[in-house]
């Protein structure tokens, strides 16, 4: 067993013995050589290695002999000043010195062994294979900032007990390292082949050196290891075995490559690091943990990676699991937090990006500040399940009788208040083959205390029609019956310093019955003021304005009457400041209905834009582009999105604010989601000649259908010298953003994705129409027929057909505006217009909806009025070819003529 205090002292006492010559070469002289593949032994005592009468062959050895320092005695002080070939070099001592300015030229092994302290200074050795081998109590060290870069090819070094063995040769390439014991490195030294550890590593006393794992080097831990170094994995490193991992001193981990965890407790923990020091699991790591029994991990973990844990208790036991990017994956694992004092349950996991999903127990809870739980299996937490405006849940149902997803309880015997709080957005899919109807109901998660909060946004392929709702101990998805639906939408998406810009906020009565609303409010950011008198609508006064934490707040004063099914707008105008940063500005709402205690929020919506001012010349292809307003939207067929992708071509201008900007090193595109950038490419600057030329030229790129999020603006970030972007530092690796990094780019477009409704064709040769206009519409206060109940529309179970040809045509809809958040639409766009392959769509809430089409050359058409959920996706319209009807009119002065449309 591996004993802390023993291996760290005499660690230590290694590094701090070891000494440094820098000498100037000295004078050849002129020595007998050896015969050829003589063995030649040293005779024992000081002398100058060139001197012939030392050696047992009467000559100096030469590069085809074998040498020899044995007896076990000590070497005395031996002189090197000049080149010594060897084919081997064996040195069996009890200690001793051999010094100076010249080297050994080795072209097989130098074998060290020694029962006290050897000390060996070269100065440009070549040694392929070294092995070292230090007993109880001995130092043996090897000095040598010149060796040849072709040495090294192998390195065995063994110590006994309290033994330890030092190298302090430069920056080094080591092919195999196999460490028994104490060993130590004052430099840098990478292992390209294979490491094997059982024992220590160390880079000494004060000393800045890293362990690295080379790209494809396989490590193996066996009996227990000690690290009191930096150690980076860009290989495979496989721990088995019963015994500990330790960390202390300077030791911290970056892992970039595999990391696979196979060891056995046999009834007690195995640890893994301790004291908190930091272990980075970078993008490209992986550590699986595969062991039997329970793993502790010491170390201070920062996941950007994926971190698997089969079958195993993974406990965080000296710090925080901290997870920015990347994925957790419990495969019937458990996860236990830091454990607290006092009789409380443990620290939660906290997810400050990327995704966690999985089946498995987490003792402490989560809490989801930025990340995504994603429920594809049984997930059992203790003490609270907590996700904050930032945080996403992510379900995909497959039937109508799923199981409980999410199971948060009271843990036994401490305080544990087993609460489910929810916040931010649910993405809710449903499986392939599986079409939910309206009035199904889905229990995906339950607590065994408060269920509590609300989803500021719904999205997925059932949405939104189905949203979520928590309440009464449970988490469920079900068709929206809010008492108020409260949206906004900013009046131009971008807005830029020193410009005038606004709101509208629509309030919607989905009920049967007449509601009140009052007490409406709107906090703003601090860098917008109210426009007095802008007002308009349902409220047409002045708000009261005031600063609050950092936001400026408006009040509306006055109650808005909502009959059944009715809905109202009102606007207000906003100014930015000249001084405002440039960013993304969302608001927050908040309204009461009279009746609930609760009001109804909104939280991070009606997004203002104001730009970093760097892109010009923008063009976008590859989907369906359409322009919204001042924004562009592309539109994807969502089973596609692995053929199809984003065609990028920007001109990069230096924006006011940031000049001089002086040497543009790349140009990034990526996504904010919960906090970080994600999804991210480089774009290419094209040749000059190509195209006119931008401040910085023109860069362009392709973004792949299957890397992006639907519905997240793709930004576009210069990364110059002196304002380098956040983005850059997201960008490769374990994050570690600076201070004052840019934090901000331009919107260049947001992707979207749509399931197919249907398809507008030709009547006569039923081929696709392009360019065909496709408006949506909703009949307000109408439902969908359920599996029981005829209401106001039909749906796909209930038309009675194959298709909708026997369903009436759609009437007295409203234009759905698009814009809103929360959308009742996606994507959110209206009208769209189809492509090549005729297609259009949307996913939409409960209700009956019907489109109408145009297209040049054709007749306008009306579509069946359809219920939905389920959803429907064969809404195909045929349209006529002809023109548009003339209708003829009579006047004085214009007797016999037409007048088109009148």
């Amino acid at each position: 067993m591996l004993r802390k205090s023993a291996l760290f002292c005499v660690v230590l006492m290694a590094f701090a013995a070891i000494t440094v010559f820098i000498k100037s070469a000295g004078v050849a002289t002129a020595v007998a050589p050896s015969s050829p593949n003589a063995t030649c032994t040293w005779n024992g005592g000081s002398g100058d290695w060139h001197d012939a009468g030392k050696w047992s062959c009467g000559a100096v050895p030469t590069a085809d002999d074998d040498v020899v320092f044995g007896g076990g005695a000590n070497l005395g002080t031996i002189s090197l000043n000049q080149v010594a070939p060897a084919k081997n070099v064996s040195i069996y001592a009890n200690g001793g010195t051999i010094s100076g300015t010249g080297a050994l030229n080795v072209s097989g092994v130098l074998s060290v062994s020694s029962f006290a302290e050897l000390t060996m200074v070269t100065n440009g050795s070549r040694v392929p294979q070294l092995q070292l081998s230090a007993a109880t109590g001995t130092v043996i060290r090897f000095t040598d900032a010149a060796l040849t870069a072709d040495s090294l090819s192998a390195v065995t070094s063994t110590a006994q007990g309290n033994g330890a063995t030092g190298l302090k040769l430069g920056a080094r390439n080591v092919g195999r390292l196999v460490v028994v014991g104490n060993f130590t490195t004052n430099d840098n030294m990478t292992v390209t082949q294979a490491l094997s550890l059982s024992g220590s590593i160390s880079s000494g006393f004060m000393n800045a050196a890293t362990m690295t794992l080379g790209s494809g080097a396989v490590m193996t831990m066996t009996d227990g290891a000690y690290f009191f170094m930096p150690f980076v994995n860009d290989g495979t490193v496989n721990w088995i075995g019963q015994q500990s991992v330790y960390g202390d001193v300077a030791a911290k981990w970056v892992n970039n490559g595999v990391l696979d965890i196979r060891t056995v407790s046999n009834g007690s923990f195995i640890n893994f690091g301790q004291n908190g020091l930091p272990f980075t699991n970078t993008r490209t790591g992986v550590m699986r943990v595969n062991a039997i029994g329970d793993l502790r991990m010491g170390w201070a973990l920062s996941n950007y990676g994926l971190i698997e844990i089969n079958g195993s208790t993974f406990w965080a036991k000296d710090a925080n699991y901290n997870q920015y990017d990347g994925h957790t994956q419990l495969n019937g694992g458990a996860m236990m937090g830091v454990a607290k004092c006092c009789g409380l349950d443990n620290y939660p996991i906290y997810l400050y990006g990327g995704t966690l999903g999985g089946s498995g127990t987490i003792t402490g809870g989560i809490d989801n500040i930025g990340g995504t739980v994603i429920l594809d299996g049984v997930l059992k937490v203790t003490s609270f399940y907590r996700q904050s405006v930032t945080g996403t849940l992510q379900v995909t149902l497959t039937n109508s009788a799923e199981p409980v997803r999410l199971n948060v309880v009271q843990r036994l015997g401490v305080t544990s208040n087993g609460n489910l709080e929810v916040g931010g957005t649910l993405i809710v899919n449903k499986a392939a083959g599986f079409s939910p109807k309206s009035g199904d109901r889905f229990v995906i998660g339950v607590a065994a205390g408060n269920a509590i909060g609300a989803f500021q946004q719904s999205t997925g392929n059932m949405a939104p029609a189905f949203s979520g709702f928590a309440g009464a101990g449970q988490l469920v998805v079900a068709e929206a019956n809010n008492a108020l639906l409260l949206q906004a939408k900013p009046n131009q998406v971008k807005g830029a310093r020193g410009t005038d810009n606004g709101y509208t906020v629509a309030l919607f009565n989905p009920t049967t019955q007449t509601i009140q609303v009052n007490s409406v409010s709107a906090s703003i950011p601090i860098s917008f003021g109210y426009k007095p008198g802008s007002t308009s609508g349902a409220y047409t006064s002045n708000p009261f304005d005031f600063v609050q934490n950092g936001r400026r707040e408006l009040s509306f004063s006055g109650v808005i009457t909502l009959a059944a099914q009715a809905r109202k707008e009102f606007q207000f105008g906003i100014a930015i400041s000249n001084t405002a940063p440039s960013g993304s500005y969302p608001i927050h709402l908040s309204a009461q209905v009279s009746g609930l205690s609760n009001p109804i929020k909104l939280t991070d919506v009606a997004v203002i834009e104001v730009p970093l001012g760097s892109a010009t010349g923008v063009s976008i292809g590859g989907g369906r582009v359409v322009t919204q307003g001042d924004t562009s939207r592309v539109l994807f067929q969502r089973n596609q999105t692995g053929i199809f992708g984003i065609n990028i071509r920007v001109g990069i201008d230096c924006p006011p604010n940031f000049v001089p900007c002086g040497n543009l090193r790349d140009v990034y595109v990526g996504q904010k989601v919960n906090g970080r950038y994600v999804n991210i490419i480089k774009l290419t600057k094209e040749a000059a000649g190509n195209a006119p030329e931008a401040q910085y030229g023109f860069w362009s790129g392709f973004i792949p259908g299957g890397q992006f999020y639907p519905g997240v603006p793709e930004k576009l970030f210069p990364d110059w010298d002196p304002h380098r972007p956040c983005i850059a530092y997201d960008y490769g690796g374990g994050g570690g953003r600076p201070l004052g990094c840019v934090d901000t780019g331009d919107d260049i477009v947001t992707p979207e994705l749509f399931d197919p409704s249907g398809v507008i064709r030709d009547s006569n040769s039923q081929l696709p129409i392009a360019n065909a206009t496709v408006t949506l519409y909703r009949v307000p206060a109408a439902l969908p027929d359920t599996p029981t109940q005829t209401r106001n529309c039909r749906t796909l179970d209930t038309r009675g057909g194959s298709d909708w040809g026997n369903v009436s045509a759609g009437s007295g809809g409203l234009f759905e505006q698009p814009g809103f958040t929360p959308a009742q639409i996606s994507p959110n766009v209206n009208p769209q217009i189809t492509g090549a392959d005729g297609r259009y769509g949307w996913n939409v809430v409960t209700g009956c909806w019907y489109v109408t089409v145009s297209a040049p050359g054709y007749l306008p058409k009306i579509s069946a009025l359809v219920g939905v959920p389920p959803e429907v996706t064969d809404l195909d319209l045929s349209l006529t070819a002809g023109e548009v009807p003339r209708r003829f009119v009579f006047c004085r002065l214009c007797a016999n003529s037409s007048v088109n449309g009148r």
